[in-house]
């Protein structure tokens, strides 16, 4: 903590000359950091927080054995803009440690963490010829203030049509199964038995209740590799949409307001206005009425 940023947690219980004499400060230095300085702080933390969700990331998907010059390496690897130190730093400060020295210990049998819960479906290949074959979706999460908030999506391959979608602040199953509810809906119900859903290996995902309520809908999981993010590349190049095109253009003060947003952006404009160009430059609901007006001919 700096001492401007004492100060201003200070400031309501002593007078603000009164901290900057203790600390040594100019009150026209405060002033100052008061009329910048308190964004530019917020946004340290925010990206900060981002990095520590980053390399929590890559240190699960090392099976908690990775670190700061592995983990460092692997998110340069992955366009990650950052420094060994800064990563070095952020672990510590987070308690996030890798498995270090030669310690041994009695060995025991363990489950095989690296083998899926389902198979891979997909192999990558993201474009099936008819909606309704292959669905496939992931969480994102979003900073919001002092905390993450989290969406969940479901995306129909064929037409790219954003079908379920949720957004809370937490990572709990129900996130997952509330935008699968969503997309159903969607569809009208009418869905084919057999019908592919395709995500990464979350423990959301590879929970029993989502498990249970992708049986009751008659759809079969599909799961990529542990820690190889082009498994389920479609899923991350639509985050990466939004975020370029809606989440980071703007500063949000309350998770209200940006459900709104998303509300608007994707319903009003990814869906029906947007053109894409991996689906012959139309949007996404008219590649599906255009899929609905062929099968009735």
């Amino acid at each position: 903590m700096t001492k401007y940023t004492f100060i201003d947690t200070q400031k309501a219980n002593f007078p603000i000359r009164t901290l900057c004499a203790v600390l040594d400060v100019p009150e026209s230095s405060y002033f100052d950091w008061n009329a910048g300085g308190r964004a530019r702080h917020e946004a340290r933390l925010a990206r900060t927080a981002e990095l520590e969700a980053q390399i929590r990331v890559v240190h699960a998907a090392s099976d908690a054995t990775y670190g700061s010059p592995r983990i460092h390496a692997v998110l340069v690897d992955a366009g990650v803009e950052v420094g060994l130190r800064r990563v070095a730093e952020t672990m510590s400060d987070a308690g996030i440690v890798g498995v270090t020295g030669r310690e041994h210990s009695t060995a025991t049998t363990r489950r095989d963490r690296m083998a899926a819960p389902f198979p891979d479906l997909v192999g990558r290949n993201f474009t099936p010829t008819t909606p309704n074959a292959l669905w496939y979706g992931d969480v994102t999460y979003i900073w919001i203030v002092d905390k993450f908030w989290y969406l969940a999506t479901v995306i129909d391959a064929a037409t790219k049509e954003l079908l379920g979608w949720s957004f809370a602040d937490h990572m709990r199953t129900s996130l997952v199964t509330d935008a699968l509810h969503a997309a159903v809906r969607r569809r009208g119900g009418m869905i084919p038995v057999g019908l592919i859903f395709h995500s990464d290996r979350g423990s959301t995902y590879t929970s029993d209740e989502y498990g249970q309520t992708c049986k009751m809908y008659g759809i079969r999981q599909s799961m990529g590799r542990r820690g190889v993010c082009y498994d389920n590349a479609a899923a991350e190049s639509f985050f990466s949409t939004i975020k370029r095109e809606l989440v980071n253009r703007y500063k949000w003060d309350d998770a209200e307001s940006l459900r709104i947003h998303l509300f608007e952006w994707i319903e009003t404009w990814y869906n029906r206005r947007r053109l894409h160009t991996s689906i012959g430059m139309r949007t996404p609901h008219q590649a599906y009425r255009d899929y609905l007006d062929k099968s009735a001919a």
